[in-house]
């Protein structure tokens, strides 16, 4: 007959000597240790009967002593429903019936149904990083049996450092993580997997993994109007893919620092007048931008329409004649910008400035704007920022090598 306790491991234990209070379960003399997935740990002697002593210093001991009594109950219940459907009491039927584990509750093959749904929307970029996050995830642990249920916060901290020794940074970790949160959120709303092991940080759960620990500040880079000068005196070769990176950067730095993709997909539809009108790719807010054809952008499109790669897009990024679906522009999409800046950098060390990048034209476009006495609020409206604190934060990080520069000037 299988017996239960509540106590604290006997033997795994922290630096300090605390441990995790986990549920005995005794069957034919051999003892198994369950852990109850409460991710703070206890000193022994603030631990007696099952309960958290009031004295131990733990702000939450009341809460955290109900739910030892619920979950010991529960525990209680599970072995005498085996007991009477006849259902030999194994570890794993215990864990399964005890943590409600279907027998769908598995990681890999709910990534692959979110990948194809999302590919069947079209959704092109987000199964691409959905995909990106289950192979890392794979490479970490290649057990095809991965469960959610065997998410907890120490598979999720280790998952952690095996992204830093690949050489990961904070901000690409926080992609990762949220992506796997989310694919948490939609199995526990798939009713794949049970709420009460989410092991991620919200109101319920303060002990949680806390993906906002991982955010650092990412440094943007701007150059000065005498650096854009430069670019555009510089003197390359027509129809090489240097000229070509050149022109895309001016180009973006022209039209209030456009993104990449959106100069991708215009098209000869977007020309109206003198003015391209688009509206944003990635963003919900189908914000619409209209912008005035300047002598330099016209002369871009007019060397763009004379392209041995022009087609109907505006620039010869695309050709719709080759690539026809959505997954295969977005790859498309993704090589020139690769190429585009592996030139920039080129172009950077033969004019002696610092490295260019497409991101670049869009935040000098900005933190130009600003020195030159443009409004804030004029400026947000032409980068398309939803309020003027988000372009008040994005303006910040230029401030420091700006007012570093004025300083070099004064001494």
């Amino acid at each position: 007959m299988a017996t239960l306790k509540i106590m604290l491991h006997p033997i795994n234990k922290d630096a300090r000597g605390k441990r995790k209070i986990v549920l005995r379960l005794t069957m034919h003399r051999v003892k198994y240790y369950i852990d109850l997935k409460i991710n703070e740990r206890f000193f022994p002697d603030h631990f007696t009967d099952g309960q958290i002593k009031p004295a131990s210093g733990v702000k939450q001991y009341k809460q955290i002593n109900a739910f030892v009594i619920q979950r010991e109950a529960e525990a209680h219940s599970v072995l005498l429903d085996l007991e009477k459907r006849n259902i030999p009491v194994t570890l794993e039927t215990f864990k399964k019936y005890f943590f409600k584990i279907k027998d769908q509750n598995y990681v890999y093959p709910f990534f692959d149904q979110l990948i194809k749904g999302l590919e069947k929307k079209n959704k092109i970029g987000n199964a691409g990083i959905y995909k990106t996050v289950k192979n890392s995830l794979w490479n970490f642990k290649p057990v095809s049996g991965l469960r959610f249920t065997d998410i907890d916060l120490s598979f999720l901290e280790d998952y952690e450092t095996h992204l830093t020794q690949k050489g990961m940074k904070g901000n690409g970790m926080v992609l990762y993580m949220r992506t796997l949160r989310a694919t948490y959120n939609k199995a526990i709303a798939a009713d794949i997997t049970p709420a009460d092991l989410y092991p991620f940080h919200n109101n319920t759960k303060p002990n949680g993994y806390k993906i906002s620990a991982l955010e650092t500040v990412t440094r943007k880079r701007a150059v000065s109007l005498d650096t854009i000068r430069l670019v555009e005196n510089a003197e390359t070769k027509p129809l090489s893919s240097l000229h070509d990176a050149r022109l895309y950067f001016l180009f973006s730095f022209y039209t209030r620092g456009m993104n990449f993709t959106d100069m991708a997909y215009l098209t000869k539809d977007n020309l109206s007048g003198n003015r391209i009108i688009y509206s944003r790719i990635k963003t919900r807010n189908k914000q619409r931008f209209s912008i005035e054809i300047m002598e330099p952008v016209s002369d871009m499109l007019k060397y763009f329409s004379k392209h041995p790669y022009a087609g109907n897009y505006l620039l010869p990024i695309l050709n719709d004649k080759i690539y026809k679906t959505p997954k295969e522009q977005k790859e498309r999409i993704k090589t020139v910008l690769r190429q585009t800046n592996r030139k920039l950098k080129d172009l950077s060390n033969e004019l002696g400035i610092e490295p260019l990048t497409t991101y670049v034209a869009r935040h000098s476009w900005a933190t130009i704007q600003k020195q030159l006495g443009s409004p804030v609020a004029a400026i947000s409206e032409g980068m398309g920022h939803t309020n003027e604190k988000t372009t008040t934060i994005y303006l910040k990080s230029f401030e420091d090598s700006y007012l570093d520069e004025m300083n070099r000037k004064l001494l």
